[in-house]
């Protein structure tokens, strides 16, 4: 049954589990359940309950909640055709670790739903199983936050699986706010040609690659660089030296992840591309000198880029855009000293253009309330001095730690036994649903626990089989011991 974890984890690497479209998984659950006997409720917010019974021995003990989220973020190399709305991830066996092909892996979570359903469906003396599957956590955990729970107030404890690290128990997490600044564009006739080369003008592509990237909480400290801020800086430095007219720029892909990649396409004058070539040299070896012991494959490429452009960005627009970024807080704000963890950060996760706007967005997170409010105030601030629009959504509540917990205690007694040493219990500077399903249910005992994942939200993702199938013995042993 242990292999039975990955069998499964690889069939739902098959399904596409883009946030807020996961009906294609909620129907594999269903499926799941009925082929098993179990009961099993969806909601029209794409979240799905199966419920298993207690086995015989155990029918007089206290049931539990197990608990995962069923969508993933979606982040590709540069180049990659994958489609996350069709395309099955593949998945490959290095070692003993599973990885995917110039994707996510989508382990976050799925390796906790994998271990959810193998609980569901083997021969042990379980416990009341009531097996929550949420979706659209990554995108602003809108599953958990429409969860209905009010037939479930009889039970007692909330196992969530979505821990990335075996052998670390969690018992608190950061609260978080989605965080955005717009910019009006006046959109200026390009006058190229129609070969695109902008008449006497030749176009580049500047590209910032070959960065980390990586969760913008679980990774925040470990000061990886950002593309987004690696490619406005470039911009920065050619404006003091060449003149050029801004046709497009992208960046990243989600607000909580850290960007790996981001590009611009500008327009300068034929004689000025070998400067503009030699700055962003320049500018690389800056960056890859202050990030020498994390970010040693940074490339900064220039391309001439053939696309066809009727207009170009206002050099207004720009300005603002690039005194936004030089002057935004990103990355790691406020570090507790006692146990040298994160407290503060926020991480710009997306930059591009839309329509006649420039959008660039990211998160705000911290274990303290009143930290995360004092950086939306900054982020207020600075978007009247810079002549932007800003908006914060989709805040969500910091899960504060409980001094006493039954189910901690059931989890790290097991663990001494399997294990024979004793695990850590730790706060995470990253939103966990366990803050909601404590909110609405506030006398609900959780704890978070997961096996080795690394690299989550990047192209570099891994997970760890040995550890999975301990992890998922561990979580059996406790529910059987409960």
């Amino acid at each position: 049954m242990e292999e039975r974890v990955i069998d499964i984890f690889k069939q739902i690497a098959a399904i596409p589990r883009v946030s807020g479209s996961e009906k294609a998984m909620c129907d594999y659950l269903a499926d799941f359940a009925k082929q098993r006997g179990l009961s099993c409720t969806r909601d029209d917010f794409l979240n799905v309950i199966i419920e298993r019974p207690a086995s015989e021995k155990k029918k007089n003990s206290a049931g539990v909640f197990l608990q995962a989220h069923t969508d993933i973020v979606c982040e590709k190399a540069a180049g990659s055709t994958h489609d996350f709305a069709k395309d099955p991830i593949t998945v490959i066996r290095d070692g003993d670790l599973l990885k995917a092909k110039d994707t996510t892996l989508g382990a976050d979570n799925g390796i906790g739903v994998a271990m959810m359903l193998a609980a569901l469906e083997e021969n042990f003396d379980n416990p009341r199983i009531v097996a929550l599957f949420t979706a659209d956590e990554e995108r602003g955990m809108g599953g958990v936050k429409n969860f209905e729970l009010d037939d479930y107030k009889d039970v007692p404890a909330l196992i969530n699986l979505d821990a990335e690290d075996e052998g670390i128990f969690l018992s608190s997490c950061a609260g978080g706010v989605r965080c955005a600044f717009e910019i009006d564009v006046e959109r200026k006739e390009y006058g190229g040609a129609s070969d695109g080369t902008g008449g006497s003008l030749t176009q580049l592509a500047v590209t910032v690659k070959g960065l980390n990237g990586g969760h913008s909480g679980l990774m925040i400290d470990r000061e990886n660089a950002n593309a987004i801020l690696v490619l406005t800086r470039v911009l920065r430095r050619i404006l003091r030296h060449v003149w050029f007219k801004l046709l497009d720029i992208s960046g990243g892909g989600k607000e909580n992840s850290i960007p790996s990649l981001a590009s611009a396409v500008i327009a300068v004058q034929p004689d000025e591309v070998a400067m503009v070539c030699q700055i962003a040299d320049a500018v690389c070896a800056e960056v890859r000198g202050e990030y020498e012991e994390t970010e040693k494959s940074i490339t900064v490429e220039c391309a001439e880029h053939s696309e066809v452009f009727a207009t170009h960005i206002d050099g207004g627009a720009l300005g603002k855009l690039l005194n936004l970024i030089l002057l935004l807080p990103n990355g790691l704000l406020k570090r507790n000293l006692k146990n040298n963890t994160a407290v503060a950060s926020s991480n710009l996760g997306v930059l591009k253009v839309e329509g006649d706007k420039i959008i660039t967005a990211g998160m705000a997170r911290s274990n303290i309330d009143s930290c995360k409010e004092q950086i939306v105030a900054q982020f207020t601030a600075l978007a009247r001095m810079t002549g932007c629009r800003f908006t914060a959504s989709n805040d969500y509540p910091a899960w504060e730690h409980k001094s006493t917990s039954r189910i901690r205690d059931h989890f790290v007694n097991v663990y001494r036994q399997q294990y024979n040493k004793e695990p850590n219990v730790e706060s995470v500077h990253a939103g966990l649903e366990c803050a909601y399903f404590a909110k609405k249910l506030p006398a609900l005992d959780i704890i978070s626990v997961g096996c080795d994942i690394h690299g989550a939200h990047s192209i570099r993702e891994n997970v760890s089989v040995s550890s999975a199938l301990r992890t998922y013995q561990l979580v059996k042993a406790a529910l059987e011991t409960l």
